[in-house]
């Protein structure tokens, strides 16, 4: 008897720490709309289920650079968004940065988001490199690859882009505010390389990169870096470490 009454306890503890383990995870919900157009304006935009960028969001995390208590709320800050149709995936935002950087590929204000295709839940599976999708996009056209192109850009193994290679189909577009600026992407689902069609209730394995860049100590960049999801351990290839997107109308 003396034995159950130990266990109790214990599975109390376990059952306790995989909720908070579990809660830990960001979950993003991205709401229906067939209206929108990718014009860099956002005015087709309903505003819903907004993910906020601050040091209040905990399933924002620091990576590298400043800090987002540092920063918050006038040297970077702002929210995001997302919306679905049976066509597209959109993401939207609207960003306070006191420096935007226009540099080249990497030396640009970029958003990163990052797609399990596979499902996968942990290190040990040998398909993790090869079941994610990262598509990126630069706040200024002239930083992609060719300069002044405006396509969502990927890397990935599962639909065998290995470079950062244009999406088909995608479009991203921003606009320049006095205090920072305003952008909006879309990409087919069919580049994403789901095994099924988009559907309300769809829950994907989903994590966003926030890659800000400053000009500091006379022209060399200084990088801040951020992700959603879920915290990391070692670097950002962890895909079995990401929140949640999920499809709602």
């Amino acid at each position: 008897m003396k034995r159950v009454y130990l266990m109790a306890p214990l599975l109390i503890v376990l059952a306790c720490s995989l909720v908070g383990a579990e809660s830990a995870k960001g979950v993003m919900y991205s709401a229906y709309n067939n209206k929108i157009v990718v014009d860099g304006e956002l005015d087709d935009w309903d505003f819903k289920y907004p993910n906020e960028i601050s040091p209040d969001n905990p399933h924002w995390h620091h990576y590298q650079g400043r800090t987002l208590e540092e920063t918050y709320p006038d040297l970077f800050s702002g929210v995001l968004y997302s919306a679905w149709n049976e066509e597209y995936i959109y993401f939207a935002g609207i960003i306070k940065d006191d420096d935007v950087s226009i540099a080249n590929f990497w030396d640009c204000d970029y958003f990163g988001f990052y797609f399990d295709a596979l499902g996968i839940t942990s290190p040990g599976d040998p398909a993790w490199m090869d079941g994610h999708i990262w598509a990126h996009w630069r706040v200024n056209p002239d930083g992609q690859i060719p300069a002044g192109s405006k396509e969502v850009r990927a890397k990935d193994d599962y639909m065998g882009r290995t470079g950062h290679e244009q999406i088909p189909g995608s479009l991203g577009e921003r606009t320049f505010t006095d205090d920072g600026y305003i952008f909006e992407i879309m990409i087919p689902w069919k580049e994403l390389a789901f095994l099924d069609e988009p559907y309300e209730g769809r829950e994907t394995p989903f994590r966003i990169l926030a890659y800000e860049v400053d000009e500091a100590f006379g022209g060399f960049s200084l990088t801040s870096q951020y992700f959603w999801g879920a915290k990391l351990e070692v670097h950002h290839e962890e895909f079995w470490n990401m929140g949640t997107l999920v499809l709602v109308k």
